[in-house]
């Protein structure tokens, strides 16, 4: 890849500021007849605190207005999407041409579809703000409005079984939109003629996510990648991107009665067993059945940063916090049910139906049961938590105790890191993001055991010269 770049800035009388950039980018990654790409952005600012008429607002410090338009390209795809290629393996692509069985012949097959076609990934955001600061410094504010739309997105595409086992290539498909705010929100002060110093950041950042078409039809549908032979995620246009996707569980059979008075489910449907919802009411579970379960886009995340200085002591605190995002538990597919290697939980040992146990969260034990485990509601949890990122006390050593000792300062602290998270979230951990490092292969909020994060303690000292 390479760039040529070019900026512009201007600025006059500290009131009126303008910015424009503009980027040529080029990728081998793309076609020849795609392979370039043109990116301009641009921004204004107003310092309105600086006119005439805001002068005598003696609690205003600062505050300006900002608008910007830009685009960003996005060139992810791997570095030979647009070639075919091909290998030779025995396991893959041999044949006994004589027809004997002990000996065979190496040939070759196709192991990725190239795209030629393919091209630039475009982002094109609108963004409004307010920069401000109150009271001498006190107070700040920074508000940011955006809108964001991604057009020609980059996705592998699944291609019919037919096709192969070939690796599939990345297409462009169609556009989604991003609308969010980002807020944040400063103070700081001071006490005990500046022996004690305090100051309190929150940040807050929301967005709604849009898939808005796909393709020319409105009923297109882009499948996520196969977790262990089933699709757990589908984005179709009007619903967010990554959307889960399955049968909806109403409770379990608790008698014949109800097996029989209950949508059929030819060879699952049993005392025991989950009761799936009929979601097209035409009284046989099927696959047309599934249904959008929850999305892990959350309806908002948030911070929390506490600072407190007393003399030659300092406090810092900071909490991380998402609200509204589901989760699929996958770890529960593996451990609640029989058809995964491995070892089972304590929750299938006590939480599995029994006539004394009506009230259960897992359905009767059945060692032949390969249907209970396919995507539903069993598996999607809210992802919400707040957690305590970090926390540092520490010590800087008073100068004239330095001095005696040659150093400029000296500080000694301790520190915890992700000390403790409150949430309902039963996965190891709920701060999941997305399952899979390969390009196309990234699915937001899916827990496949990701590592969590480690709870960390740390001593030190810093020294100055």
């Amino acid at each position: 890849m390479f760039s040529v770049f070019g900026k512009v800035n201007y600025a006059f009388k500290d009131r009126y500021l303008l910015e424009a950039t503009v980027r040529r980018d080029g990728s081998s990654r793309f076609g020849q007849n795609n392979r370039y790409g043109t990116f301009p952005a641009f921004s204004a600012g107003w310092r309105l605190s600086e006119e005439s008429f805001m002068k005598n607002i003696s609690w205003l410090d600062d505050l300006k207005l900002r608008a910007g338009w830009g685009q960003t390209g996005n060139q992810e795809i791997g570095n030979y999407n647009g070639f075919s290629t091909y290998r030779s393996s025995l396991s893959q692509s041999s044949y006994a041409i004589d027809g004997s069985n002990n000996a065979v012949q190496p040939g070759f097959d196709t192991e990725a579809f190239g795209n030629q076609n393919a091209k630039w990934e475009t982002t094109t955001q609108t963004n409004v703000g307010i920069d401000a600061t109150f009271l001498k410094g006190m107070f700040g504010l920074n508000l940011d409005l955006y809108n964001r739309t991604t057009s020609d997105m980059l996705y592998q595409v699944a291609l019919p079984a037919t096709q192969g086992v070939a690796t599939i290539p990345f297409v462009n498909v169609g556009e989604m939109n991003n609308k969010g705010i980002d807020l944040g929100i400063d103070f700081h002060n001071k006490a005990l003629n500046g022996d004690l110093t305090y100051s309190v950041g929150v940040n807050f950042s929301t967005y709604k996510n849009e898939v808005k078409k796909l393709n020319s039809s409105s009923t297109a549908v882009l499948l996520g990648p196969a977790i262990r032979s089933y699709t757990w995620t589908r984005s179709v246009a009007g619903m967010p991107l990554y959307s889960f996707y399955g049968l909806q569980i109403d409770g379990i059979y608790q008698n014949q009665g109800e097996v029989d008075n209950g949508p059929k489910y030819p060879g699952y449907a049993a005392v025991g067993k989950y009761k799936y919802h009929d979601t097209d009411g035409n009284g046989t579970i099927t696959d047309n059945d599934r249904k959008f379960l929850g999305n892990p886009h959350p309806d908002f995340t948030y911070g929390i940063n506490l600072n407190v200085g007393y003399k030659n002591f300092d406090l810092s605190a900071f909490f991380q916090g998402v609200k509204g995002n589901q989760i699929i538990n996958m770890v529960k597919r593996w451990v609640d049910f029989n058809n995964q290697a491995g070892n089972r939980s304590l929750r299938m040992l006590n939480d599995s139906w029994t006539p004394e146990n009506p009230d259960a969260v897992l359905p009767i034990l059945d060692a032949n049961d390969s249907r209970s485990q396919q995507p539903s509601s069993y598996f999607i949890e809210d992802g919400s938590y707040l957690r305590m990122k970090n926390l540092t006390l520490g010590y800087t050593l008073p100068a004239g105790v330095l001095s005696k000792i040659g150093f400029e300062s000296a500080r000694v602290y301790l520190q915890a890191q992700n000390l403790f998270t409150i949430t309902k979230y039963s996965g190891i951990d709920p701060e999941v993001t997305s399952v899979g490092s390969t390009p196309g292969s990234t699915v937001l909020g899916v827990d496949q055991g990701n590592y969590p994060n480690s709870k960390m303690y740390q001593i030190g000292i810093n020294f100055g010269f």
